[in-house]
């Protein structure tokens, strides 16, 4: 009834077969203009390369050549897919349209047309992420460990305020995979309530997993439902019932 997803995402990192070109966004796009219908924005990045540093100091960081991302919109911006080289991932906004119904076919379908044009070798590495919002009715004295599993508990001689707060913790299943948690209240919080943050990335990745070097092509998508089904049992678990009632 109401429903706290912002944004899910779906990501891909590939391992190469062919060496990226220019224009394989473009041709990407064409696979996929029917649904993307927005204005395309291209965004450069300036990501940062970590290496030891001599003597045993800190690591040094260095900036690398910008990375070009390219962004395709649906017309409302309310759906978009981001390309980089050996990147892919799928972007919906609230609100949140259905994992069978929408979210699902449109990572399939990307996912087939960056196949068809880049022939990547496997896939490196794949994250499902859904950011939460949640809205509560504010009350005196809040304590949000009501709603929330995650939530800081009462410390003995502290304060009994809470004010801001960030919890982030990762953990690790069995095969190798992340599950990353983050949990805050919304830095301007509106009078009537209270609202938080609750962020769930589940993340695979093959140097991770010493069996295999990479996901074949063919079992990516499967991957991507499996992490999709331990994101939604992550935010079961971390959720109360006084919170599901709410959330309905």
């Amino acid at each position: 009834r109401h429903d706290p997803i912002a944004e899910a995402v779906c990501e891909f990192h590939f391992a190469p077969n062919a060496e990226w070109d220019l224009t394989m966004p473009g041709r990407i796009f064409e696979r996929l203009k029917s649904e993307y219908t927005g204005k395309p924005q291209q965004l450069v990045g300036l990501p940062l390369s970590a290496g030891p540093a001599p003597g045993g100091a800190p690591m040094l960081f260095q900036n690398l050549q910008g990375v070009v991302k390219v962004q395709f919109p649906t017309k409302d911006g309310s759906r978009y897919l981001s390309l980089a080289p050996d990147l892919l991932s799928v972007h919906v906004l609230a609100p949140y349209p259905g994992w069978e119904e929408d979210f699902f076919p449109r990572i399939a379908n990307a996912f087939q047309a960056y196949q068809a044009v880049a022939d990547p070798a496997g896939v490196k590495r794949i994250g499902v992420r859904y950011v939460n919002r949640i809205g509560l009715p504010r009350e005196a004295p809040f304590d949000p460990g009501r709603f929330f599993h995650c939530a800081p508990r009462d410390i003995d001689g502290w304060p009994e305020k809470l004010g801001s707060f960030l919890v982030r913790t990762e953990s690790s299943y069995d095969d190798g995979t992340i599950l990353v948690l983050m949990f805050s209240p919304v830095d301007q919080q509106p009078p009537d309530r209270m609202e938080f943050v609750l962020d769930l990335d589940v993340i695979w990745e093959a140097q991770r997993d010493e069996a295999k070097a990479h996901v074949p092509m063919a079992s990516a998508l499967e991957k991507v439902r499996e992490l999709r089904e331990r994101e939604r049992r992550a935010f079961e678990s971390v959720i109360t019932d006084d919170l599901r009632e709410i959330l309905n």
